[in-house]
């Protein structure tokens, strides 16, 4: 449902997302700070270690761009809830679409609950 979604938003004029729509797949992700590096790969950000905080320099890159994040499997990392606050709170124009089979609890959520399939 997260693909179409973004599918159908991808055909709009004038583009919503300038900057891209970009699907993260995170089954495989455990921490926060993993989840910080699969976003930052996805979408072509490469930190430098000399500037510090990976999250800060990811947060720094993303300010001035307008993306959509689809974010598949959140539910089994632990830390996720701050990084995708911080995310939110330090840009304007980012947005993020995230799956998971439990609720994330951040301010800006809107949860459209789906059963599953037969």
């Amino acid at each position: 449902l997260a693909l179409a979604a973004a599918e159908t938003l991808s055909r709009l004029l004038p583009r919503p997302f300038p900057n891209g729509i970009t699907y993260v797949d995170l089954s495989a992700i455990t921490t926060a700070d993993q989840l910080t590096q699969a976003v930052g790969a996805a979408i072509g950000f490469e930190p430098d270690a000399r500037r510090g905080e990976p999250r800060r320099q990811l947060i720094e890159f993303l300010r001035p761009r307008r993306f959509l994040l689809l974010l598949d499997n959140l539910e089994q990392i632990d830390g996720a809830v701050p990084v995708l606050s911080e995310i939110l709170q330090g840009t304007a124009d980012v947005k993020i679409v995230a799956t998971s089979r439990r609720r994330l609890d951040l301010t800006w959520e809107h949860v459209l609950t789906l059963p599953g399939l037969p």
